[in-house]
């Protein structure tokens, strides 16, 4: 295939945007095997302060070298705790990945694991309120609006998701419709969560800046350290607002 300049200038506007962006706190020696750069949060998420994303790059990501995806993870594993959620009976003989598809729809509104290729849009000033944070011109009664209509919107989302899979026999395939349900209410999930976040608190502005200093400040607040303080207001409150929604998704159920 040939290549032009219209190919590579797009490409080379990418590269520029990435360097530009991402802050110089984790380079890699592919010879070596080892990460140069010591962990600016130091000791808070471990001994090891060359680890990146605790050695488990196919599952987690660490794109600014600073706290991985762990900590919405591990919400969702203390909030249901049963393996049955591994594997919740429905009907057609299927089993549902419930937590597994919770994680994946938390993952979809931060830009990580599956979809890291959407990280900057996923976190652009726009969907700040997708964090329980502000955009840049908007004050703390608009971006709580928008928060409360975007966790609205997607739980309705997964409600119609499930009420046509109910309407379907399974030579359909439904579960295909609750897979996409379940995942909606992880959507909704991210956002409750980041809710409770120190960092977020009372929709503290996010201005799209990934300057070094101001990233890690930001997860000095909420890496996995932090986490064990927050753990039972945060399981507690994710069980309240969710749970119910979760149990209409899984009515049909192999009993």
């Amino acid at each position: 295939m040939r290549t032009s300049h219209h190919t590579l200038l797009p490409i080379a506007i990418l590269l520029f945007i990435a360097l530009a962006v991402m802050p110089a706190t984790a380079f890699y020696n592919p010879n070596t095997g080892r990460w140069l750069n010591r962990d600016p949060i130091e000791e808070e998420d471990g001994p090891n302060v060359s680890l990146c994303a605790h050695n488990n790059l196919i599952n987690r990501i660490d794109p600014f070298g600073l706290w991985t995806t762990g900590v919405h993870h591990k919400i969702i594993d203390d909030w249901l705790v049963d393996p049955i959620w591994d594997r919740y009976p429905w009907r057609c003989c299927e089993r549902i990945p419930v937590r597994r598809l919770l994680k994946e729809g938390s993952d979809q509104i931060d830009g990580v694991g599956n979809h890291s290729g959407d990280f900057f849009a996923a976190q652009a000033t726009q969907n700040a309120h997708q964090h329980a944070m502000r955009s840049p011109g908007d004050d703390v009664s608009v971006a709580e609006a928008k928060y409360r209509q975007f966790i609205q919107n997607t739980l309705n989302e997964a409600r119609r998701l499930s009420d046509r899979a109910r309407q379907l026999t399974c030579t359909y395939a439904p579960e295909s419709l609750v897979y996409s349900a379940v995942t909606k209410i992880g959507n909704a999930f991210h956002a409750i969560s980041d809710n409770m976040s120190p960092a977020h608190s009372g929709f503290q502005l996010w201005s799209g800046s990934w300057e070094p200093t101001t990233v890690t400040d930001h997860v000095r607040q909420e890496n996995m350290t932090a986490y064990p303080t927050y753990k039972l207001q945060l399981v507690s409150t994710v069980d309240g607002e969710l749970l119910s929604y979760l149990n209409y998704v899984l009515a049909i159920q192999v009993r």
